[in-house]
């Protein structure tokens, strides 16, 4: 034990805590913006998915009018 400590009281023990202090804070400051970036993503998906089903439900509805011509009407749009 007091090798390890009389190695850390020299300048070369100093940087290679310093440097590993420096190493750990860019990797928890790098997990924590990839996990920022995940929730972003995770919202944009899910936006997604709302204008999606959105859509689908008014081409359902399109479809359900006994106006329509079929399932393909060239003259109605379901991304309104």
């Amino acid at each position: 034990m007091s090798i390890i400590l009389s190695f850390l009281m020299t300048s070369v023990g100093r940087w290679v805590v310093t440097a590993a202090g420096v190493l750990g804070f860019i990797g928890v400051a790098a997990y924590h913006q990839q996990s920022v970036g995940a929730r972003k993503a995770l919202v944009r998906v899910e936006i997604m998915d709302k204008k999606n089903v959105a859509k689908a439900d008014n081409a359902a509805a399109r479809s359900r009018d006994p106006n329509a011509r079929g399932v393909l009407d060239p003259y109605t749009r379901s991304d309104k």
